[in-house]
């Protein structure tokens, strides 16, 4: 192996899951949320996610939401410690403004 740790990253690069998320991600639509939703998950051995948890939220509709658009997301590359692949622990901001995604 090379690097001692390797994060995990999406498969298509972190633009590509940035672009993901704010295009599946529907704020509910009897929602009027401003502000950060902040998420914690798990990418796994076999670079899926799991044990999504909303650290910081906005209300419970809109943290469902993102909650729902992560577990979609499924194109990970795994992390690595030593040569050995590991889950790992990425966290993810979502900013709403004017009840849109940014």
């Amino acid at each position: 192996y090379k690097d001692i740790q390797v994060r995990p990253i999406p498969k298509n690069g972190i633009t590509d899951f940035y672009s993901f998320v704010a295009k599946n991600f529907k704020v509910p639509e009897d929602e009027t949320a401003n502000g950060k939703i902040i998420l914690t998950f798990i990418v796994d051995k076999k670079g899926k996610i799991k044990d999504i948890e909303v650290i910081r939220g906005i209300s419970d509709k809109t943290d469902e939401e993102a909650v729902r658009v992560l577990e979609l997301y499924d194109r990970w590359e795994i992390a690595k410690s030593r040569g050995i692949d590991v889950d790992a622990r990425f966290s993810l901001p979502i900013n709403i403004i004017n009840g849109e995604r940014r």
